[in-house]
């Protein structure tokens, strides 16, 4: 996964801009930040990954997105551009 179609599913999930997304997001600070969204940017980011996502400890309560992709990177599921 590449740093934008992170971006891409981070925005889908809250069905925001992508301009708005960014490493230093904080996701409660969305003001669009629910439970739903978050099971379902977890859901995207796990589609994305073919299942392996999901196996990467305490994701679910990851809060800035900086800290979910370098979790992604270090598990081998993205690439830094």
């Amino acid at each position: 996964m590449t740093k934008n179609e992170f971006f891409e599913a981070i925005a889908f999930a809250w069905e925001v801009d992508s301009d708005l997304i960014n490493m230093e997001l904080e996701i409660e600070g969305l003001p669009e930040w629910d439970s739903l969204g978050q099971l379902t940017m977890l859901s995207q980011l796990d589609d994305m990954t073919s299942g392996q996502a999901a196996e990467i400890p305490n994701i679910g309560t990851m809060e800035k997105l900086e800290d979910i992709w370098d979790a992604l990177v270090e598990a081998g599921l993205a690439k830094n551009d």
